[in-house]
């Protein structure tokens, strides 16, 4: 994993694989990206590397909600 300090240069961070195939993001990367303990990422491989992705998952109930209000609206419109 490449991290770029303040003045711009790349840094190398190395992450361990532990028990369980579990492994622990770097504090530089966790604040860079905002993610927090109990967020998702998304695992896919891109050209032979790991690739990680912070993901929002929806609550299905708010999201119908949502999506009702917006058709209540247009019909009104």
């Amino acid at each position: 994993m490449r991290i770029l300090n303040a003045t711009g240069e790349s840094k190398m961070t190395l992450v361990r694989i532990k028990q369980n195939f579990q492994i622990t993001l770097p504090a530089e990367v966790r604040k860079h990206l905002n993610i927090a303990q109990g967020d998702f990422l998304e695992a896919t491989i891109r050209d032979n590397e790991i690739v990680l992705t912070p993901k929002a998952l929806v609550d299905r109930a708010l999201e119908l909600a949502d999506h009702g209000e917006k058709e209540a609206k247009a019909v009104n419109a």
